[in-house]
């Protein structure tokens, strides 16, 4: 299995399935990974001005949790640790589609269809390009501790068979919730 490695809150906004569309710069062709499940790996790094501005300001507004406000009080990368783990594959996704924006124009690349077709209304915001992964199938996991690398790299074989235990774990539960 294969791993992408995101900087938090992103990674997290990914795994939980909030965005669906990944953004790269990257210019080689991905291609290769379509239809392929991966993990989905949090960097060490938190992107702090983006967990202020979305996540406390925005999502919780006056509404902070008491927690967080107490953490944020004495070190705001404590509570945004407690939030959004790091350094650990946290969930898996599987790349759908890839789609481009250049010069100004979406283009759909490797699809047939319009760019952002199919997509939810609200995931139309996440694409800012140049490169957008589409991402299906999307399951978070609880966090299994790894360093990563730039772009998709190869998970060490210890660390997938404690994935698909995970997966395995989540559908089980599935089908038992579905048995009357």
């Amino acid at each position: 299995m294969r791993a992408l490695t995101l900087t938090q809150p992103w990674a997290t906004m990914v795994a939980s399935g909030i965005k669906r569309i990944e953004n790269r710069d990257w210019r080689h062709d991905p291609k290769s990974m379509i239809g392929q499940r991966f993990a989905i790996h949090a960097s060490r790094e938190i992107d702090m001005e983006t967990v202020e501005d979305i996540f406390i300001d925005k999502i919780y507004g006056a509404d902070v949790p008491d927690l967080i406000i107490g953490e944020r009080r004495s070190d705001p990368v404590v509570s945004a640790r407690m939030l959004f783990p790091v350094s650990a594959i946290i969930g898996v996704a599987t790349l759908e589609r890839c789609i481009r924006k250049d010069d100004g124009r979406q283009s759909s690349i490797f699809a047939a269809d319009a760019p952002l077709h199919g997509l939810p209304d609200d995931q139309h915001r996440w694409f800012f390009g140049p490169l957008g992964l589409v991402l299906t199938d999307i399951h978070p996991l609880i966090p299994i501790p790894c360093k990563g690398a730039l772009s998709f790299w190869q998970v060490p074989d210890e660390l997938e068979i404690q994935i698909n235990q995970q997966l395995s774990e989540v559908t089980r539960n599935v089908e038992q919730s579905r048995t009357p």
